[in-house]
């Protein structure tokens, strides 16, 4: 469940400032590690912080992603443009090598949940939606998933390493017609 809000920050050096957030209430797993990992690279909105209030759901608070930011699925149905492509993918490439690094998983890297804007001439890209992500092997598929999605794993089986560049490599050349 997702709701916007205004996060009220204040330091002894500066004012208040009021920061439009998105609040995301999860009730099972959320992989704040990875998250955290592709936000300090730029690859993902801030994490403000977590509220772990006891009997009721976590709720993270994250970088609210204005009206210049669409998702990558909406993107590419609209702009057919060959250097934008390549540009993606190489900042999905990133994305992929940053987390084999750490022994990551994202574990649903659709065109859905990635993020782009165009700043200038270059395309700039963050990865949402982290319920699934986590460490390699240890973290499962869901039980029920859209079953037309070509997924790497089973339903409720673990999301190892390597299943996101195998998911990403069967909706990618479709998308963009690359």
């Amino acid at each position: 469940m997702l709701f916007a809000a205004t996060l009220s920050t204040t330091s002894a050096e500066e004012l208040s400032e009021q920061i439009p957030v998105v609040v995301k209430l999860v009730s099972g797993s959320y992989g704040e590690d990875v998250h955290l990992l592709l936000a300090q690279e730029g690859l993902a909105p801030t994490l403000h912080g977590c509220i772990r209030p006891e009997g009721a759901p976590v709720a993270y608070v994250m970088e609210h992603l204005d009206g210049d930011w669409v998702c990558l699925f909406d993107f590419l149905k609209r702009d057919s443009s060959p250097p934008f492509h390549q540009a993606i993918r190489a900042s999905l490439q990133h994305v992929l090598d940053l987390l084999d690094e750490k022994g990551f998983v994202h574990g649903d890297l659709r065109s859905s949940n990635i993020m782009v804007r165009i700043v200038g001439a270059n395309p700039e890209i963050k990865v949402i939606d982290f319920d699934w992500a986590g460490k390699a092997g240890q973290v499962l598929y869901p039980a029920v998933r859209n079953e037309s999605i070509d997924w790497p794993g089973r339903a409720y089986g673990p999301i190892q390493g390597g299943d996101d560049r195998k998911l990403l490599d069967s909706w990618w050349s479709q998308e963009t017609h690359v």
